[in-house]
């Protein structure tokens, strides 16, 4: 298993946490032109992870991530960790290896930059965000990389930290709130849409429409 690395910002900055993109690059354009004409253009990206939804887009949209790496951070999703295991069996032989590349219109150089860029999670003074938010009977420092990818919290976090817990990983028909816990994921991919929330101004940005308020 690849090291993936938990980033800590020491201090608070504007971002925009984007979800679950599953190859919908088409979508992430939209999105990134909606950021591209509001006040927000200029803040940080952290995506939060399934890039790869196991088409032939995949290379496509890797190569628009890489596009806007110098302003974005990539944490792990867990369908990127079934990325990583299929690219583990595919360079057990070169022709295994050829197939695997060509399929998903990627290079080599390309499949190592995204793996060397994934995080567990990313963490600042007032918000923690990861792929599938934390397991609830642990401590932030004790979750693990099954945890931060795959578990399935619904509710309510101030229990466990007082900080934002900001993830992907469970489509809702919009960006949800339970308290501080935060669920960025509608649906991209599987017949919803792609969203940002914009961090802490309790603002969505959406392919749909352009910029809508929590109520």
């Amino acid at each position: 298993m690849h090291n993936f690395n938990n980033k800590t910002y020491t201090e608070d900055f504007p971002f925009l946490a984007i979800g679950d993109i599953h190859d919908e690059t088409s979508q992430l354009k939209k999105l990134l032109f909606h950021i591209s004409n509001s006040v927000h253009r200029d803040y940080h990206l952290i995506f939060l992870g399934d890039y790869f939804g196991g088409t032939q887009r995949f290379g496509e949209l890797l190569r628009l991530l890489r596009s806007i790496k110098d302003r974005s951070d990539f944490i792990l999703g867990n369908h990127d960790l079934e990325f990583i295991s299929l690219w583990k069996h595919a360079i057990q032989s070169s022709s295994k290896k050829e197939k695997f590349l060509n399929y998903f219109n990627l290079s080599e150089e390309e499949v190592h930059w995204f793996i060397s860029t994934l995080v567990a999670n990313i963490e600042t003074p007032q918000a923690f965000l990861s792929h599938a938010g934390i397991d609830d009977n642990k401590s932030l420092d004790e979750q693990s990389i099954e945890d931060l990818t795959s578990s399935c919290y619904r509710s309510n976090l101030d229990h466990v930290t007082d900080k934002f817990i900001i993830q992907g990983h469970l489509p809702m028909d919009e960006v949800t709130t339970e308290g501080n816990h935060i669920f960025v994921d509608t649906g991209c991919g599987y017949g919803g849409y792609l969203s940002a929330y914009i961090f802490q101004e309790h603002i969505t940005i959406k392919n749909e429409s352009s910029i809508n308020h929590f109520v």
